[in-house]
């Protein structure tokens, strides 16, 4: 994924409220799956964004109608000399209860340290994009490093008090 591009089966904010403004779109509640699966590397350059977080709905004069998210999936390669995940930018899967599902193939993982070979990921990297459920699968090793604490938080969507004005779009913080 070319730095600065995205890659989004995301749900939107539709508002058919009459205070709200803007022009109608479509409704789509719930985040679709993206699986990116490479014999060798995957690559999602800096400032790239690949979301399946879920929309949400306000139909005018009804109850509000909320999404969930997706799933994401990210393979590379099995040899652990030229297999490579590098993340350089974001990956998004929030909804509003359960968080979306993330599940990463890699030949071999490092988490809490710093790898020689494989992919490495920080303590924080599980609590950090909305996914409730995560899945990390290798076929090497998977090492934690002494003193990691893993203590993943979800974090989900949260409509403001403000959001039967807020116009049809993307979901975003305010929203």
């Amino acid at each position: 994924l070319a730095p600065g591009s995205a890659l989004s089966t995301a749900g939107v904010w539709t508002n058919d409220a009459p205070l709200a403004s803007g022009a109608p779109t479509r409704v789509q509640l719930n985040g679709g799956s993206i699986d990116i699966a490479a014999a060798r590397s995957v690559v999602a350059g800096q400032g790239s964004r690949i979301d399946v977080s879920a929309g949400a709905w306000q139909p005018a004069g009804r109850k509000l109608g909320l999404g969930a998210a997706g799933q994401l999936t990210l393979t590379a390669g099995s040899d652990l000399a030229d297999a490579t995940l590098l993340l350089g930018g974001d990956i998004a899967g929030f909804d509003f209860s359960a968080g979306g599902t993330l599940t990463l193939g890699v030949p071999q993982l490092s988490i809490g340290g710093t790898a020689d070979t494989g992919f490495s990921l920080k303590p924080e990297f599980f609590s950090a994009d909305g996914f409730g459920t995560i899945a990390v699968r290798s076929v090497g090793d998977v090492l934690v490093a002494g003193g990691t604490v893993l203590a993943p938080q979800l974090r989900n969507w949260v409509l403001g008090p403000g959001s039967t004005q807020s116009p049809s779009g993307a979901m975003r913080p305010g929203v």
